[in-house]
C-alpha cells in the first residue's frame, strides 16, 4: 500500500517549514506564497497516478520519490523554500513507505543543480541520487504489511484513515528541520 502526500499535504509541510524559520533566529526567512499553486497538484498527481499505456509511469517507490525531489525543485511552485520542501517531502514519502533517506552534507549542492535548468540535471539524475541515499527499513516493510492486511481484512475505512493520518501528519522531526536549516545557513554563508 502506497502512502503519498497530496497537494494539500505538501502545502501543510511548506507552511510548517515557514513557521519553523519564523520561530528561530536565522539570517534568512522563507517568504510564504506560491508562484504556481496548480503545479503542486500536478506534481502530487504525476508522481503517483501517471500512466503510460495503462501501466504506472513510475512503478517503484524510489522513482516516485525522485519525481517529488526533482519536480518541486525544477517547477518551483513556491515563492521560496522549494529545495528545502522537496527534500522534506522526499524524506517523508520514503519514510512512510518503508525507506530511510540519508541526507548527505552536500545535499544542498545537488538540489541547487536541479533548480538551475542550465546545469542540465534530469529526473534520472534525481532517481540515481535517491537510490544512492535510500535504504529499505524492515520496520517500514512490516508496517506496510500490517496496514495492507487491515485493509484486506475489511477494517472499517475510518479506522484505516486514522492509522494513515498518524503517518501523514507527523510533526516535522527536529533533526530534519535542523539539517535543512544547517544547509540553508551554509549556502547563505557561501553566497556572502
Amino acid at each position: 500500500m502506497l502512502i503519498h502526500p497530496s497537494a494539500e499535504d505538501i502545502k501543510i509541510f511548506h507552511n510548517r517549514l515557514i513557521e519553523i524559520y519564523e520561530e528561530e533566529e536565522f539570517p534568512v526567512k522563507i517568504e510564504p506564497g506560491y508562484l504556481y499553486e496548480g503545479m503542486i497538484d500536478y506534481i502530487a498527481d504525476y508522481a503517483v497516478k501517471e500512466t503510460l499505456f495503462g501501466a504506472p509511469l513510475f512503478p517503484h517507490i524510489l522513482q516516485k520519490a525522485a519525481v517529488f525531489l526533482y519536480y518541486i525543485n525544477s517547477l518551483h511552485p513556491f515563492v521560496d523554500g522549494n529545495k528545502r520542501i522537496s527534500l522534506i517531502i522526499t524524506y517523508y514519502f520514503l519514510l512512510w513507505n518503508g525507506y530511510y533517506l540519508t541526507i548527505p552534507p552536500d545535499a544542498d549542492k545537488f538540489l541547487i543543480k536541479i533548480a538551475r535548468p542550465e546545469l542540465g540535471l534530469k529526473l534520472g539524475d534525481a532517481y540515481q541520487w535517491v537510490i544512492k541515499h535510500s535504504k529499505r527499513r524492515i520496520f517500514g516493510i512490516l508496517r506496510n504489511f500490517v496496514l495492507y492486511n487491515l485493509i484486506i481484512d475489511g477494517l472499517p475505512s475510518p479506522i484505516i484513515k486514522s492509522i494513515i493520518d498518524i503517518y501523514l501528519f507527523m510533526p516535522l522531526p527536529k533533526f530534519v528541520a535542523d539539517r535543512v536549516r544547517e544547509l540553508r545557513v551554509k549556502r547563505t554563508a557561501r553566497a556572502s
